[in-house]
């Protein structure tokens, strides 16, 4: 795909959305790098059609097979050299390019965690709140106030009652 792009400036198949682009690789004919870009001999079209073909058997069988077989066809084949793009892609064959791997710094260890952090020698307490001490003799007050009115209630209740009785 990448090769096919260099040489003719566009990719081989495009679409509005990833899975148009998929059903086009699967479904229709790969346009010849050639026909879009006339300056590649026929051998340098053969190797990119090969190198793209949808049925796996007719691929190269490794990715050295098939720079091989790209170094040969631009060898030997009748290209126009004055082409930019032939001239960017010869320039890469010259000098390929060897992929290094990245040096990474091992991570140092976590430091330990001090033992009183995880397990304290002594329970904290809680901070006490001010306000319910306050609270509770309200709702004291509250309960002995309401007893009285409802005592005092039934005794004027009871005497209404005594006084109505022969």
């Amino acid at each position: 795909m990448t090769l096919y792009q260099m040489v003719t400036g566009r990719v081989p198949f495009e679409g509005e959305a990833g899975m148009a682009v998929a059903f086009k690789h699967l479904s229709e004919p790969l346009i010849p790098p050639r026909t879009i870009n006339p300056s590649l001999s026929p051998a340098v079209d053969r190797v990119i059609g090969k190198a793209l073909a949808k049925n796996r058997d007719l691929r190269y069988g490794s990715v050295d097979e098939f720079v091989s077989a790209f170094r040969e066809a631009v060898e030997r084949g009748t290209i126009d050299r004055t082409s930019e793009t032939t001239a960017i892609v010869a320039e890469a064959l010259r000098h390929p390019t060897i992929a290094r791997g990245v040096q990474v710094r091992p991570t140092p260890p976590p430091a330990p965690i001090p033992l009183e952090v995880i397990w304290p020698s002594e329970p904290e307490e809680s901070p006490r709140r001010g306000g319910s001490g306050w609270a509770l003799l309200a709702t004291i007050a509250g309960a002995l106030i309401g007893s009285f009115i409802l005592f005092w209630g039934l005794a004027a209740g009871l005497n209404a009652l005594l006084g109505r009785l022969p």
